[in-house]
């Protein structure tokens, strides 16, 4: 194994990071590595939204103190803190490029519950678009080995921990009830994109994307309802446009004719309607809508309150579609 001599540990300021810190002070005192603790809280905030300002500044203030708390089981490692705010996937990736780290070591799973899913994707992504090695740690459950449960309570905690991976029962009737097929949740396949709103400036949006190194993003209104989705072609039409609207012929006065001043707005460029499809729902029931209609070629991944925190594409499938059942492990092409 080569020698690392940075490694950069992403934290959610939950127990769950406790693993991915150790195994990460391990690799630091093994090769005499600097290890880089990061946190990505929430963007700031858009002037329109300045009524939440205060709120917000009082949770990162609290955040950053907790995320400041974070430190090596053994001190005598190098180690520092980088506080971000943003879309936490672009900003790890883009952070373990600028800081040359030689590895990046997180948990596979975040906080508790249904944003366990969420901050998992953010794992996912990671991997996917990382330069360098990515090590996950996968959270231990906390039920004791010894504890021994009936047979039906076993069945049951089965058929809740398959529930909660997005391991779907079989339809195959002929086989036993303990028989899963493993299908994981959109969450782990979809790529990490914050919305954008539907006034912001194309410009703006562009940039952010190629930041991100995404090409979609879902689109919002005011109140935060998804009203449609930006996407390549939506994109390169609207540079098309405004080429064309600069090329025009001047009018007579010697001025070219000025644009509706709305015409740089995502509003006016993105798609409508979308088609959503919720957090719960797993790779395979994705891709069953891509196949049945074949003029969809997005979906915008949703939380129960209708909140887009992503988008999905065919080709994010490909990688799941080879799926080893017996092994149990997906298998990549």
């Amino acid at each position: 194994m080569d020698d690392f001599e940075k490694i950069l540990v992403p934290v959610d300021l939950s127990d769950q990071c406790e693993p991915a810190i150790k195994l990460a002070t391990k690799l630091a005192k093994c090769h005499n590595a600097k290890l880089v603790f990061c946190y990505v809280a929430l963007p700031p905030l858009p002037p329109e939204a300045l009524y939440f300002k205060n709120d917000l500044n009082t949770v990162i203030l609290r955040e950053h103190a907790e995320f400041k708390q974070i430190v090596p089981p053994d001190l005598s490692i190098e180690y520092q803190h980088e506080f971000l705010r943003g879309n936490p996937g672009p900003e790890i990736v883009k952070l373990a490029q600028e800081s040359q780290c030689d590895l990046v070591v997180m948990s596979s799973h975040g906080r508790t519950g249904f944003l366990r899913w969420v901050l998992g994707s953010v794992a996912e992504y990671v991997i996917r678009h990382s330069k360098c090695p990515v090590l996950t740690v996968k959270v231990q459950s906390d039920q004791p080995d010894d504890q021994s449960d009936s047979d039906s309570d076993a069945k049951n905690r089965e058929a809740k921990d398959a529930d909660e991976l997005g391991l779907e029962k079989s339809d195959d009737h002929l086989k036993q009830d303990g028989d899963f097929q493993k299908s994981p949740f959109v969450t782990s396949a979809m790529s990490h994109v914050l919305p954008i709103r539907q006034r912001d400036e194309m410009q703006d949006v562009i940039t952010e994307l190629a930041a991100a190194n995404s090409n979609a993003a879902p689109v919002i209104d005011d109140d935060g309802k998804c009203i449609g989705i930006l996407t390549e072609t939506d994109i390169q039409n609207y540079l098309s446009r405004w080429h064309e609207n600069r090329e025009q012929p001047k009018t007579g006065d010697g001025d070219q004719p000025k644009p509706d001043k709305t015409f740089h707005q995502v509003k006016m460029h993105m798609s409508s309607p979308v088609v959503t499809i919720a957090t719960s729902a797993t790779c395979r029931d994705a891709q069953q809508m891509f196949d049945d209609h074949s003029d969809i070629h997005h979906l915008i991944v949703t939380t129960d309150d209708g909140e887009p925190i992503g988008v999905l594409q065919p080709e994010y499938l490909l990688p799941l579609n080879k799926w080893d059942l017996n092994q149990g492990v997906s298998v990549s092409p």
